[in-house]
């Protein structure tokens, strides 16, 4: 495989997930790829501000059971971002009306997320990883993150539980249900000063503690090492990826073009 194998024409089609090596060595020994809690997302504006006194005006503070359900509820929405789990990466937006950009060339990405280049970037098939993690969770959503703030309407209606809950035993279902009513505004709206992310998210209600596993078969394409990565891991990294089906590239500096191009190994 030569390195224009995936054309600019192509480059929406794949997500561009940068991460540590040892990160890509246990994906690649593992065959799977796991998902992470939104709690551990890196824009705070995505869950430390869901509000969790909403119920205040409406509960009498002299009753402990309602005092008691207040809390029980306040606890089970404090779960979704726990519960919820996500995986995404950069993806090119179609919304680009400029070049299209190499998604294995970002240089903050590298930067913040592939281990300052000591790191690798997974080159994944959207639609085959969507496919793979659907035979898992049907219902799992998969798109592109907006940027940006939105209607103070839609916040209301996504962060403020809705009165007629107090008075439903089962308050876990209806919670996650609402969540997913308004799963853009929760789950994929992120502050603009990340818009350069250009991020494409899979998300899953998972109201179990352990982490979702999701197999790479047909969905890894590339692995592109870092240009620190040292070329000691070179023949141990290409068995690995040979043994997943997929190709092994290196990110290099390039003085002349003044950027980041990805070369066989």
């Amino acid at each position: 495989m030569d390195k224009n194998s995936i054309s600019c024409e192509d480059f929406g089609k794949y997500v561009f997930h940068y991460t540590s090596l040892k990160n890509c060595v246990e994906i690649l020994d593992t065959h799977h790829i796991r998902l992470s809690p939104l709690e551990r997302t890196n824009d705070p504006y995505e869950w430390t501000n869901w509000p969790l006194d909403w119920v205040d005006r409406y509960l009498p503070k002299d009753t402990k059971a309602i005092e008691e359900r207040h809390l029980s509820i306040q606890q089970t929405w404090s779960q979704i971002r726990k519960r919820f789990q996500v995986f995404g990466g950069y993806c090119e937006s179609k919304a680009n009306e400029g070049p299209k950009q190499d998604g294995r060339t970002q240089i903050p990405m590298w930067a913040h997320y592939g281990d300052n280049h000591e790191g690798v970037c997974l080159v994944i098939d959207r639609k085959r990883f969507t496919e793979n993690l659907r035979v898992l969770f049907p219902s799992s959503f998969s798109k592109s993150v907006r940027y940006g703030g939105i209607s103070g309407a839609d916040y209301l209606k996504a962060h403020d539980l809705p009165e007629s809950l107090l008075n439903v035993q089962d308050h876990k279902t209806l919670v996650r249900k609402h969540a997913r009513e308004h799963i853009d505004q929760l789950f994929y709206t992120k502050s603009r000063a990340w818009q350069g992310e250009s991020e494409w998210r899979w998300v899953v209600d998972h109201w179990r503690e352990d982490y979702i596993h999701v197999p790479i078969d047909h969905s890894l394409i590339e692995v592109v090492l870092g240009q620190k990565v040292r070329d000691f891991y070179y023949p141990a990294m290409r068995e690995a990826v040979r043994a997943n089906r997929a190709h092994l590239f290196r990110a290099t500096w390039d003085p002349l073009l003044g950027g980041i191009e990805c070369n066989p190994l």
